[in-house]
């Protein structure tokens, strides 16, 4: 039998832990294990996090809650319309598809700026589809908020 290691996989709710599983891998396994569970997107504002432990160790609570924890709830709360979208073009989706789908997910924001940032990473997300030139993106996701052009060191840069 090869060298084991153990890996506590914890599940939960906003920063509770709900059950904790303890279980032992093969040394090669439990690192694929943990990238695979700590990469997951649960529905609402559920979380699961693996993480591989030493055999008689302390570890306070925080270690079985997600790295980046604040990542993890924006991730969960806020979906990341851009990341979602650029996955479907990635995957050659169909516009009417990927419109749809996002639509449906900023239909759900119930905060207005949150609806506006979302719609700005919406029409990225179709720009980018498009092969369109950076700094023409740039200038029209810009007129979606009340930021000035004047000196903006991106426009600056993408002019050069």
């Amino acid at each position: 039998m090869g060298d084991k290691s153990i890996v506590v996989t914890s599940n939960g709710h906003n920063k509770t832990i709900d059950k904790i599983l303890f279980k032992l891998f093969e040394v090669s396994d439990a690192e694929t294990y943990c990238n695979t569970i700590n990469s997951l997107e649960l529905k609402g504002d559920t979380w699961v996090f693996g993480r591989i432990v030493n055999e008689n160790m302390y570890y306070g609570l925080e270690a079985f809650l997600p790295t980046n924890f604040s990542d993890v709830i924006l991730k969960l709360s806020d979906r990341d319309i851009f990341q979602y979208g650029l996955r479907f073009v990635v995957d050659g989706t169909d516009r009417e598809i990927i419109e749809k789908i996002l639509s449906n997910l900023i239909a759900q924001e119930k905060d207005e700026y949150m609806r506006t940032l979302k719609t700005i990473q919406k029409e990225a997300v179709f720009m980018i589809q498009k092969g369109l030139n950076p700094g023409l993106i740039y200038s029209v996701l810009n007129s979606y908020t009340d930021i000035s052009f004047k000196d903006d060191a991106i426009l600056k840069r993408l002019d050069d």
